[in-house]
């Protein structure tokens, strides 16, 4: 256990989605405490991606799914067992813990969104990982 837990350490540190996570992290919680705000070609920037982030994220995911060398033959209750959990499971999970911290309207629903996208991002992560 703890050589999978080095193994996959050290390919994480190897990608670059964890330093921009931690960047980003750290200039959100710098700005929102001094009040910075970002410059305006930034903001436009930013307001693209997310724009275009979702149709990105699902072509690259058919595309990371028609590139794989061959299919997992998974019987029917497997199947729905698998999806169910990922696609219904995990946001029915985010919206009890938005309820709880009291999340509410668009602020509610960019929180499910993001669950759905961060769904998507693993397969693809875990695709590039090889695992």
């Amino acid at each position: 256990m703890k050589l999978i837990l080095i193994t996959v350490w050290k390919k994480l540190l190897r990608n670059s989605i964890i330093y921009v996570t931690i960047i980003g992290t750290v200039w959100s919680l710098i700005s929102f405490r001094f009040n910075f705000q970002r410059p305006l070609i930034i903001r436009e920037m930013v307001e693209l991606i997310s724009q275009t982030a979702i149709g990105t994220t699902v072509f690259s995911l058919g595309l990371c799914m028609a590139l794989q060398p061959k299919m997992v033959d998974l019987k029917i209750p497997t199947t729905l067992a698998t999806i169910g959990a990922r696609f219904l499971l995990a946001p029915t999970t985010m919206i009890a813990a938005s309820m709880v911290v009291g999340l509410k309207g668009v602020t509610f629903e960019i929180a499910v969104i993001q669950v759905l996208k961060m769904l998507l991002k693993s397969y693809q992560l875990s695709n590039r990982l090889g695992y």
